[in-house]
């Protein structure tokens, strides 16, 4: 079998997440993105056994971003209370600026992944939670499960992005997605931390 070419592999990765800003993902075949990369079909199966495979990479390997930018903004400070809400604003901010792999990675995909997989998803939310457990450890937040907790924090905020992203609140705040979403990081604070 012959070597893969890292170079080629990041260009089909590339290209599919070019054609999801224009396309669903069940409109993209390999075909599709085999022309965006001036190469047969034949070639993307080389990297890839099918388009699931294909989306379980992207979605693996923007978590995994994502994951490196929350740590990125979270070092940033010492302090544990602002760890949690830098992690937030991270993984907001990261949506808004990708709205369309945020939406395809965090909703359309997931049932692509099997448990071999599951891991590297949930690799922000693990993430999440050791800094909530941390500050519930110093005694800073107050939880009587912090996994559970942690997971109230990520799909509240996700909901409020969807939301914002879909124009499905007032449209008063059709153009304020952060200050909507603003608001619901400083209840999750309020309600989990005790300063």
């Amino acid at each position: 079998m012959r070597p893969k070419n890292l170079t080629l592999e990041k260009e089909i990765l590339d290209a599919t997440l070019k054609l999801l800003e224009t396309k669903e993902p069940v409109e993209i075949g390999m075909r599709d993105v085999a022309k965006m990369c001036n190469v047969s079909a034949t070639s993307i199966y080389h990297y890839f056994k099918d388009k699931n495979e294909l989306f379980k990479k992207i979605s693996i390997t923007c978590l995994a971003g994502l994951r490196d930018r929350m740590e990125a903004d979270v070092s940033k400070t010492d302090d544990c209370k602002e760890k949690v809400r830098f992690a937030l604003e991270s993984f907001r901010d990261w949506c808004f600026e990708n709205p369309t792999v945020a939406v395809a990675v965090l909703s359309k995909f997931s049932e692509n992944i099997g448990d071999t997989e599951l891991p590297a998803f949930y690799v922000c939310n693990k993430f999440g939670l050791e800094l909530f457990e941390e500050c519930v450890r110093k005694k800073i937040a107050v939880s009587k499960n912090p996994k559970l907790d942690t997971e109230i924090m990520i799909a509240g905020l996700w909901g409020c992005i969807q939301i914002s992203l879909s124009k499905r609140n007032d449209p008063e705040f059709w153009n304020r997605g952060k200050d909507f979403t603003d608001c619901f990081i400083e209840k999750m604070m309020n309600i989990f931390f005790r300063t």
